[in-house]
This record gives C-alpha cells, structure tokens and sequence, in this order.
C-alpha cells in the first residue's frame, strides 16, 4: 500500500465524519433552541414586542453607498454576500456530488463504505444498494 492510497483512505474517512459533524451540530442546535425557547411564555410580550420592531426594518431601504466617499455600506455588502454563499455552496455541491459519481463509475464504490454480508458487486444488487444510500442522505 503507497502513500497516496493511504492519504486518499483518510480524506475519504474525513469527508463522512464532516458529514456526521454536521449532522451533530445541527441536531445540538436544534436541542438548544428548543431547551432556551422553552420558556417562551413568561417572556411571551417582549418577545412579540421585539418582533413588531422588527418588521419596520429592510436593508433595501437604506443606502447602499456613502454619498461622499461612495465606498460600499453594510447594506451594499448584503447582496454580494449572498450572492457570494449561494454559488459557493452551489460549486461545493456540484464538485462533490461530480466526485462521488466519478468514483462510483470508476471504482465500482458504493455512495457510502459500508459492509454487507453479502457480494454486492453483481449488477442488480449494486445498483439497488446505490439507489438506497443516495435516497436515504438528506
């Protein structure tokens, strides 16, 4: 066994406990939101209260540059930052879902190292265990 396999073995570990890692945080944020909003009926009137302040309030009506130096503002950094997000989480999908197929093609992977007790190399059974794991990721 060479370096390179080893190295790919360990990214390949990496990106599923990315995967799980996330899966955690959001499953602990969840938990945490839910344990601090639990005692939202004592604190029910400021709550709303806050939120009525809220709805006055739009980024698109303030300025997007200052009128004398005419540098970007805040506000003028909120459409490129999302624009920003949504085609970097788009390109990080993409090369990752190109990869996963890639290696699925080539190699004869499934979507996710698993063991099975049975030979799952054989053409239907493979195809079917592919179609399960990709519909089972959310």
């Amino acid at each position: 066994m060479n370096i390179f396999h080893i190295i790919e073995n360990i990214l390949q570990t990496l990106r599923y406990s990315d995967h799980i890692q996330s899966c955690i945080f959001n499953h602990k944020l969840q938990l945490c939101l839910v344990n601090n909003f639990s005692h939202y009926s004592y604190f029910k009137r400021d709550i709303e209260h806050l939120l009525t302040l809220t709805e006055s309030f739009t980024w698109e009506e303030l300025p997007t540059r200052e009128p004398d130096t005419r540098y970007l503002t805040t506000a003028g950094y909120i459409p490129r930052i999302q624009s920003l997000t949504k085609y970097t989480t788009l390109f990080s999908s993409a090369v990752h879902i190109m990869q996963r197929i890639v290696s699925i093609v080539r190699s004869h992977e499934t979507f996710y190292p698993l063991w099975f007790p049975i030979d799952i190399s054989r053409s239907p059974i493979y195809e079917i265990i592919n179609v399960m794991q990709v519909c089972s990721h959310r």
